[in-house]
Formats: C-alpha cells, structure tokens, sequence
C-alpha cells in the first residue's frame, strides 16, 4: 500500500500543478474576454493591467472618476477590478507586445480591437499555456503547445531578446 501511494503522489500532484495552470489562462483570457466586451459597450478604451511581481491581473476603464474632469485609468466595479493572483505555482513566465507599455496590459479600443499582445503562463514544472490577443479584432484566445506552430511561433517571439 506505501509503495502504491508513492508511485501515485508524483501524478496526483502534477495534476493539480496542471489544473491550476488551466485555472490561470483560463481567468486571464476572461479578464481580456470582459475587458472587450465592456470597451464596446460603454464605448470607451478598456484593459487588462498585469501586476508581475505580484502574479496577478485586473481590469480597468477609461472614464471620468468622481470629482475628475478628465478621463483616467480605473479598476471596474466588483471582483474583476480587483487585482485577482495567479494560482499558487503559476506565473507569468514571458509576455509580447507592440504597445507603450508592453506587455504589462493589453488595450482594448471602442471598436472592439485589440493589440498584438501575447502572454506566456508558466507552472512550477515548465507547462506552458498563452493567452493571445489579435490586433484587428479583440479576438482573445488560450493556447497550448500541442496547438502547433501557431503557438511555437509566439513562443519563439517571447523568448527572443528585446
């Protein structure tokens, strides 16, 4: 029986390390997700804020904040405007991006466009996921390296020096 748990305790964790990278590319393509979504709606520029020392990420919106005259950056009402931290053992292992502030945030405009943006999710045991925003549309997606060289490519992109 000890020598059964043992063999098995190695894959019931490395199930739990992998659930727990889904959970976390999973949230962050809903945040970006959301962050579309709520841009076309109010009409207005919306976005994904990465905070990398701490692993975690928040939507904000570009409004007119009480008492203000001008349009700021501010986190959205409820949970999603609140910074939300990646699983234990996840982090964000590399991002890309063709913006101002690079990859720490991901823009989405009135239209519902996007940037080129790409974020590389990482486990305690190297697994890799990426989120994926597509300039011309908004268009968010999860991807995984056996989705081939779409994801190869990005990741190729991620690792080159700056």
């Amino acid at each position: 029986m000890a020598a059964l748990s043992g063999a098995l305790a190695p894959a019931l964790f490395g199930t739990s390390s992998a659930a727990r990278l889904k959970a976390a590319g999973r949230g962050l393509l809903s945040h970006c997700r959301y962050a579309r979504d709520l841009a076309v709606r109010h009409n207005t520029l919306a976005r994904v804020e990465l905070d990398e020392a701490a692993n975690a990420h928040r939507v904000v919106e570009y409004q007119v904040a009480d008492g203000q005259t001008e349009p700021q950056w501010q986190p959205v009402a409820g949970a999603l405007g609140t910074w939300r931290a990646l699983p234990e053992g996840v982090r964000f292992a590399r991002g890309v991006a063709r913006t101002e502030q690079g990859a720490r945030a991901v823009t989405f405009a009135p239209d519902g466009s996007g940037e080129d943006w790409f974020m590389l999710l990482a486990d305690t045991q190297d697994r890799r996921l990426a989120v994926h925003v597509t300039a011309a549309t908004g268009a968010s997606e999860l991807l995984a390296p056996d989705d081939g060289e779409v994801f190869a490519a990005l990741e190729r992109e991620a690792e080159a020096p700056p």
